[in-house]
């Protein structure tokens, strides 16, 4: 390692051990004289007793004898390694999608491995990257520790002893699943990380429970938004070093960061004293049974099917300025979420006093419409068994009808890619959906007749060739006739923290209008996709407020004849970014309801034929998504502390829940 690098490494442990001490020392300024007043009743209680610290005293100090130390951690470990036996069937809520995420990894591992950098300066880079960020979180709480010892600052010294003990258990367990796992890190061997081999120490890694460990400990001993944006941060780009750096593949780095951050909460949860001040950290098993009954951001929801009424009732309604908080370019939207929105138009219309007959009417079909879903929120069980819908649909076509939208247009637009031709086209189907406390499921499925169509002319090929970059005349190929059972709409999903996980054959619509360019639409068959929807939007904090809502929906999947496909969208009312071949900017104003809008969309699709070309990064989804998720966070949590609301969504449930 160069004296270049050392240099960098040393400044980066000193900057961050001294940015951890200022911030941490600007929160306890406000409490500083009650933690001074309660610390000198603590001494002299203790000098009073002259009782020397037994094992229980040490659960709830950094100081203590070396044979209570040695006893605490046994205990510790004894605790850690036998906590797979106290979960419940309610942790299954957790650990299955964990399990799917995992599973997802360790299926792409090889690929992704392989179609990243690989330039040994690049991997070099992050391989020191990763290293100083582990330094720089285990220095600065370090660091903590000494300054704690020398300022007699007994909040700081248990802050780095507690880190250093979560970082110390973790190391254990990691090190002792490593050798016994052996799994191969991707420079080893053919790449493919196969177990059970000789010198194998990928699975799971060090660093990035070490990186977890320190960082959850810091965040909850000091829980501002600026601390836990800097611990977090830093231990995401510990992770995601040691992957680009050849290191460990994806999977290694999400098993290591969700043991080191469990590791650690339960470390600080028996043994953390809120007498000197830190927040709860309350365990994943506990944030899943929550306590009592489950609030509009924990409740499983349907989505409303793309062709339902319902939408173009909201158009209007935000049309007449009584909807402001929708994002109509990003669809579709849960049954709860429209209620949000219904909430909120009717917050408008008892405002203006409004006799608007159309309105009105709108109002209360929609009202009906979600009369249970408003029944769940004031308090109901959210236990359901629902069948949407029956139905049958005929389309007689007569005339040649335009079935090639990628060269001329399509006669029918954006029916779920149902086939259609000249005659008699007919579809009969149903649709249903059952909800349980955060889970819900859906499916729609029909059975589909269409007849079969003539070739296209020879004109009409040569056509298609030329535009086509002068490829071969396409061959004159009759359609058959479509006589089959077709399963559209059909996904479970999970709702957490207003953020919904779905997996299964689902419709998206991304797009400004119901004509013209789309980013995604309905006008194909519903891809079988992993996605992760923020469910009700949110407004940024102070003078970005004017921005508008946002909210942001991440997707996963494959196309027929492709490889995976990644999609990322972000949008707001006013600004937003949409990753996805073409750019395109727009500002209009609505003349009715006297807003603006700004879009901004940037396309790009990642996949090829089967077999060829690079495979989407599941990693890089999920990174992007993590990076929206802790963005939103720490936005919410700036402003739970400045005491400003959240959004007019959170304001719009309590008014519904009374």
């Amino acid at each position: 390692m160069t004296m270049r690098r050392q240099v960098w490494m040393l400044g980066a442990v000193l900057a961050v051990s001294m940015y951890t001490g200022i911030v941490c020392r600007a929160q306890e300024r406000g409490s500083e004289a009650v933690a001074s007043e309660t610390a000198s009743a603590k001494h002299n209680d203790s000098s009073g007793t002259n009782s020397a610290p037994d094992a229980n005293a040490i659960g709830k100090t950094s100081e203590g004898t070396q044979t209570g130390l040695v006893r605490r951690f046994v205990d510790d470990q004894r605790q850690i390694w036998t906590s797979p036996a106290k979960l419940r069937f309610s942790d299954t809520e957790w650990l299955v999608p964990l399990s799917g995420i995992t599973a997802g990894l360790f299926v792409t591992d090889r690929d992704f491995s392989k179609h990243i950098s690989q330039n040994p300066t690049t991997i070099s880079h992050y391989k020191t990257l990763s290293n100083a960020g582990v330094a720089a979180l285990v220095g600065g709480a370090g660091g903590m520790w000494v300054l704690g010892r020398v300022k007699h600052n007994e909040h700081w010294s248990e802050t780095g002893f507690l880190a250093g003990e979560a970082a110390m258990n973790s190391f254990v367990m990691v090190e002792g699943l490593k050798y016994s796992l052996r799994r191969e890190r991707p420079f080893q061997g053919d790449g493919s990380g196969p177990f059970f081999q000789s010198g194998g120490t990928s699975f799971p890694s060090g660093h990035a429970a070490a990186a977890w460990s320190v960082a959850g400990v810091i965040a909850h001993e000091y829980p501002g938004p600026l601390t836990k944006a800097m611990a977090y941060g830093l231990a995401s780009l510990v992770s995601f070093s040691r992957v680009r750096a050849h290191q460990h593949f994806p999977s290694d780095v999400l098993v290591g960061s969700v043991m080191g951050n469990l590791i650690a909460q339960n470390i600080y949860s028996r043994h953390h004293d809120s007498e000197l001040g830190g927040g709860e950290w309350r365990s994943i098993s506990q944030l899943f049974r929550g306590e009592g009954e489950l609030s509009p951001r924990n409740m499983g929801s349907p989505y409303v099917p793309m062709d339902s009424w319902v939408y173009p009732a909201f158009d209007r309604l935000a049309a007449l300025g009584y909807v402001n908080s929708g994002i109509f370019g990003m669809r579709p939207w849960t049954r709860l979420e429209c209620l949000r929105l219904l909430n909120e138009a009717s917050e408008n219309l008892d405002v203006r006093g409004s006799e608007d007959s159309e309105a009105l009417r709108l109002h209360d079909s929609l009202a009906r419409e979600f009369s249970n879903d408003r029944a769940i929120v004031a308090g109901r069980d959210n236990r359901s068994l629902q069948v949407e819908s029956f139905y049958t649909r005929v389309t007689g076509i007569s005339g040649t009808p335009l079935i090639d939208g990628f060269h001329f247009g399509q006669t029918v637009l954006n029916d779920f890619g149902r086939p259609f031709a000249e005659g008699f086209n007919a579809a009969e189907g149903f649709s249903g959906w059952t909800a349980s406390g955060r889970f819900t499921a859906y499916i729609r499925g029909e059975f589909q007749h269409s007849p079969s169509s003539p070739p296209l002319s020879e004109s009409a090929r040569e056509l298609i060739a030329i535009s086509d970059a002068n490829l071969p005349v396409p061959p004159a190929t009759v359609n058959p006739a479509v006589n089959h059972f077709q399963l559209l709409d059909a996904y479970v999903a999970m709702n957490f923290e207003n953020w919904q996980f779905a997996f299964g054959k689902q419709s998206l619509w991304w797009g400004p209008s119901s004509g013209g360019p789309m980013v995604f639409s309905d006008n194909a068959v519903p891809v079988t996709m992993f996605r992760i929807d923020r469910v009700s939007p949110f407004k940024l904090p102070w003078v970005l407020g004017v921005m508008g809502p946002h909210a942001g929906s991440f997707s996963w999947g494959g196309f027929l004849g492709t490889s995976l496909l990644l999609g990322t969208a972000l949008a707001s009312l006013v600004g937003g970014a949409i990753l996805w071949p073409i750019n395109h900017l727009s500002l209009d104003k609505n003349s009715i309801s006297n807003r603006h809008r700004i879009s901004n969309s940037e396309s790009t699709i990642r996949g090829s034929p089967a077999g060829q070309g690079s495979p989407s990064r599941f990693v890089s989804f999920l990174a992007a998504c993590l990076v929206w998720a802790t963005a939103c966070q720490v936005v919410e949590a700036i402003l739970v502390t400045s005491g400003r609301e959240w959004t007019s969504a959170t304001r719009s449930q309590r008014c519904a829940i009374g």
